[in-house]
């Protein structure tokens, strides 16, 4: 309280309602040396053969973490200086490198201009660490932004001298949306082999999903009305527990 008897705390949220909200991001260094730090985008990256990351560990995930953290910290310098590009496997990818499994022309999630590109190629790799594979992309005009487009845990990009130039087989991960679509067709493959498919209600359904990768459900007029009923003015947990108590515990 102040010496007049006015109420701090009245004046201090005032001045806090009043003042203008200001971002965390104005905080953060942004650049060094007036050059910009470096950002990944993830908005080109995909799995294909020979790029998946289904199997990988945490382990793993936590040394491409740890990896984009540290070079978060960096500027477009670090293409300049050959030490530290040395330092993390920084380079072009040659794509005639033997044994290469693919080529530009197959990262179709890259935009045209830039697969295409005959006069300059744009993509290069870094390392996650000696063991654990690369991080394969292209670089932004100013050199600011790191586009990912594919993950290389077993070293694919560029096959090693040391491992016979063999390159390893990986497998796609899937999104759980992914997997539920998985379930959902492998259930209705299930249903059409079913010896009592004529007679039963499920059938439809799942050859209605297989036909649109939709599932239309409708509640008969009876049950929305209750439904809605509790929705707007009800509580659902208290109807709950009184059909529950009508149910087995009514006298």
């Amino acid at each position: 309280m102040a010496k007049n008897g006015t109420r701090l705390t009245a004046k201090l949220s005032k001045s806090l309602v009043d003042k203008e909200p200001r971002s965390a991001r104005s905080l953060i260094p942004k650049e060094e040396n007036n050059m910009p730090y470096l950002t990944f985008s993830f908005r080109y990256c995909t799995q294909q053969e020979y790029f998946g990351v289904k199997g990988e560990d945490a382990a793993w995930f936590a040394n491409l973490q740890e990896r984009l953290k540290d070079l978060s910290g960096k500027t477009g310098a670090i293409l300049e200086s050959k030490i530290e590009r040395d330092a993390y496997r920084l380079h072009p990818i040659n794509w005639n490198a033997r044994n290469c499994p693919i080529k530009k022309e197959d990262l179709l999630s890259v935009p045209n201009n830039i697969r295409d590109n005959k006069e300059e190629d744009f993509f290069w790799q870094f390392q996650l660490s000696k063991g654990t594979g690369r991080v394969v992309g292209f670089f932004n005009q100013t050199n600011s932004i790191f586009y990912i487009v594919l993950l290389d845990p077993k070293h694919n990009i560029q096959p090693s001298k040391n491992f016979g130039y063999a390159v390893d087989d990986t497998e796609i991960a899937i999104t759980e949306f992914e997997r539920l679509e998985m379930k959902l067709a492998n259930a209705g493959t299930s249903i059409s082999r079913c010896k009592h498919n004529d007679d039963c209600p499920v059938t439809d359904i799942c050859e209605e999903y297989n036909n649109s990768n939709m599932f239309f459900v409708e509640l008969d007029k009876e049950l929305r009305d209750v439904y809605e009923k509790i929705a707007t003015e009800g509580d659902i947990c208290q109807e709950f527990e009184d059909f529950l108590m009508d149910k087995y515990f009514k006298e």
